[in-house]
């Protein structure tokens, strides 16, 4: 997440893989942390050896707010929803133009 200067946040990036190891965390972590001066790792907290690890390899990390799940839930329905309208638009538009050129 970045912050604007007018107190607005946005999703700069997200990294979420099935079946990664800590090694390949701690790469990804490395990537962003060249690319941010500010940065913190929100871990599962179910996995402290991957806070340990971020810890030790100077990374900043937390253990993830488990309670703001619902809030992601809700984020990840309205990017669905934003999806799928900007893909009927784009069908719309392909008809309409179709149509004109014919």
């Amino acid at each position: 997440m970045g912050e604007s200067v007018d107190g607005k946040f946005y999703l700069l990036e997200e990294h979420a893989y099935q079946f990664k190891e800590i090694d390949d965390w701690v790469e990804i972590a490395k990537e962003i942390k060249s690319k941010a001066r500010k940065h913190y790792l929100y871990c599962d907290s179910a996995r402290p050896e991957h806070v340990d690890r971020f810890y030790r390899e100077r990374l900043n990390s937390v253990n993830a707010n488990k309670e703001r799940l619902a809030g992601i839930e809700q984020v990840a329905r309205l990017f669905k929803k934003i999806a799928f309208l900007l893909i009927l638009m784009l069908k719309d538009l392909k008809k309409r133009y179709t149509i004109y050129m014919g």
